[in-house]
């Protein structure tokens, strides 16, 4: 099974037009998990929002705890999380429903622009928020930008994973996030560097940085948006690295601004 296969599964093909049919035949597990992901997307289409929200929350937890891997996962669990933004979204959350979106654009980016209109009051709100505005990332400002003051993490909740050997060994220790920190301190898109094939510590890291919060970066003296990347997994490690690095960088530019 593909990922394009895994994200057809997913939304009767409304959320990945165009993929084809896999020449393997997928494991028991995994045909438990897209005939779920097909259930979900029945309570979506039938507006049933807390339900598919319940449902499709409890399926993303237990892919992110046993899903083992390989290429064709990140799609598997990209279309639980598009199935959970949706349900958010019919609930009016937009900031869950939105950064829900951005984790499973991650993990497979043909859900930026993936067809809602099948999920009614749901779709039609979800594609509203993703369209809204610029893309994050033009306006945000330099980091080398004369007079920037760079972000201060204040609150880091980090990532709570459990999970086989084998699957934290095959991790990749070199992965890293991008993200904007937005002019209130709260992160936005995030865009993953690296590989997605074994994509469960990168949903849970990537989970736990929405609740990461900052004081933001300032310009001029006034909060302005700031691309900075962060290593994966969000562990207490990676946490207390990111809040030092940033202090010291902004102690360093306070005590070149003094004569």
């Amino acid at each position: 099974m593909s990922s394009r296969i895994a994200a057809a599964a997913a939304c009767c093909l409304a959320l990945a037009a165009g993929a084809t049919l896999s020449a393997v035949e997928p494991s028991p597990t995994v045909t438990r998990w897209q005939a779920e992901l097909s259930r979900v997307d029945g309570l979506l289409q039938a507006g049933s929002w807390e339900a598919a929200g319940d449902a499709a929350g409890a399926l993303v937890a237990e892919l992110v705890r046993d899903l083992k891997g390989g290429p064709d996962g990140a799609g598997l669990l990209a279309a639980a999380y598009a199935q959970r933004a949706l349900a958010e979204a019919g609930e009016g959350d937009r900031e869950a429903a939105v950064w829900s979106l951005g984790i499973a654009v991650c993990l497979e980016p043909r859900f930026i622009d993936a067809p809602l209109g099948p999920f009614g009051e749901a779709g039609e709100r979800l594609g509203a928020w993703r369209r809204a505005g610029p893309d994050p990332r033009t306006g945000a400002a330099r980091s080398d930008a004369p007079g920037m003051v760079p972000p201060v993490l204040l609150d880091s909740p980090t990532i709570v994973f459990r999970a086989s050997a084998e699957v934290l060994r095959a991790f990749d220790p070199t992965l890293a996030v991008e993200v904007v920190i937005d002019a209130e301190g709260r992160p936005r898109a995030p865009a993953v560097q690296g590989s997605l094939d074994n994509p469960s510590p990168i949903a849970a890291s990537l989970e736990a940085l929405g609740r990461w919060r900052f004081e933001p970066a300032r310009l001029d003296g006034r909060p302005v948006p700031l691309v900075v990347i962060l290593e994966l997994p969000l562990t207490q490690g990676v946490a207390d690295r990111t809040r030092e690095a940033l202090e010291s960088l902004r102690a360093g530019l306070a005590g070149a601004a003094t004569p």
